[in-house]
């Protein structure tokens, strides 16, 4: 059971998970056309998560890391770091 301290808010989600994207993308050399591409999104809607404009569903995140040959848990934060 997680404390209401461990807790992010759907912003601080947005914030990470944007960040752990464009970390991910940049590493394998892709724009972010080709990774929409890849995960079979739109260009516009994929730009959108990684600017942190809009917080993607689990169905998306799965697309994405599946394109990038990770898992979930390289892109999603789980808590507050200490």
């Amino acid at each position: 059971m997680h404390s209401g301290t461990d807790m992010l808010t759907e912003e601080e989600v947005k914030k990470l998970v944007s960040a752990n994207l464009r970390r991910l993308r940049t590493a394998r050399g892709w724009s972010q056309d080709q990774l929409a591409k890849k995960a079979g999104l739109t260009t516009v809607g994929y730009g959108d998560i990684e600017r942190g404009i809009t917080l993607a569903k689990v169905s998306s995140l799965a697309k994405i890391a599946a394109a990038l040959g990770c898992t979930l848990d390289e892109i999603l934060p789980t808590k507050k770091r200490t």
